[in-house]
């Protein structure tokens, strides 16, 4: 059996202390991204719709292998109550003030350019291995004014 690609990646923790939500997360791309920001010390939570066998899958191979602190919630994001609900989960030691303050609230822009050193992270990132993939891509870092 070859051994799991992002297993050697664990001692690499930059995202140690955060949080994110991946939706569609107990299979196909919505789980390579979960098992991606795991490796570099996310905690995850999972969000999708599924079998439980299915959801215990995607916990062990995010959870077990990986090491990170994950729960699931099968919150409907179209439903506003369900969105609550989801929020206040403390499961895996994943408070609900860390959910609301790093998960749910969309980063608006603010009135400042992208640093220098801000930039300088993007491409160190882009000329990684990480990023072998992405080619003749246009990448904004303009502090979420392009979508405004």
């Amino acid at each position: 059996m070859l051994a799991d690609p992002l297993a050697r990646r664990v001692e690499d923790r930059r995202l140690a202390g955060r949080v994110a939500r991946v939706t569609g997360s107990t299979s196909g791309i919505g789980l390579g991204i979960a098992r991606a920001l795991a490796a570099a010390g996310t905690a995850i939570v999972l969000n999708a719709f599924g079998v439980p066998e299915d959801i215990a899958a995607a916990e062990e191979a995010i959870a077990g292998r990986l090491g990170a602190m994950t729960t699931h919630s099968p919150a409907d994001l179209a439903n506003a109550a369900a969105i609550e609900r989801m929020v206040g989960t403390t499961a895996h030691g994943i408070s609900r003030d860390k959910v609301v303050r790093e998960v749910l609230p969309p980063q608006q822009p603010d009135k400042r350019f992208a640093s220098v050193e801000e930039i300088g992270a993007l491409v160190a990132v882009l000329a990684g291995n990480a990023a072998a993939s992405i080619t003749g891509a246009s990448i904004a870092v303009d502090r979420g004014w392009t979508v405004h």
